[in-house]
């Protein structure tokens, strides 16, 4: 919801107990589920605690959606789509791929999820 396009602007009507046209949110608010704030903890502890990376990335990476985006995934054992690659292992830099792994959730690159919908453009 940080930038001013449209995945934005549909993030922002489609939250914060706004409705969307079904009545229901596509995107549900996490920091109401006790086991999504738990799974959340534990992610921010792991990260706080890897000496591999650096504080920069570590604050960073805990103040976005990322880690609640990993959490919320993992509570409702849905997978996490994104452009991130697992990073080396040398790397300092918190990845969505690296803290799917360690916790266990799946995760795919966006045109992994639409072969696995069978979507075609």
């Amino acid at each position: 919801m940080q930038g001013n396009d449209n995945l934005s602007e549909w993030l922002r009507d489609n939250i914060c107990g706004k409705s969307a046209a079904n009545g229901e949110l596509y995107v549900l608010p996490s920091k109401n589920n006790q086991d999504i704030v738990s799974c959340y903890q534990t992610i921010a502890n792991n990260v706080v605690l890897n000496q591999r990376f650096k504080e920069n990335y570590k604050q960073s990476f805990l103040s976005g959606a990322d880690p609640w985006l990993i959490a919320t995934a993992k509570t409702n054992k849905h997978t996490v789509v994104t452009f991130e690659k697992m990073p080396p292992a040398d790397t300092t830099k918190v990845k969505i791929p690296a803290i799917c792994r360690q916790m266990e959730v799946a995760y795919e690159d966006l045109y992994e999820m639409m072969r696995t919908l069978n979507l075609r453009i």
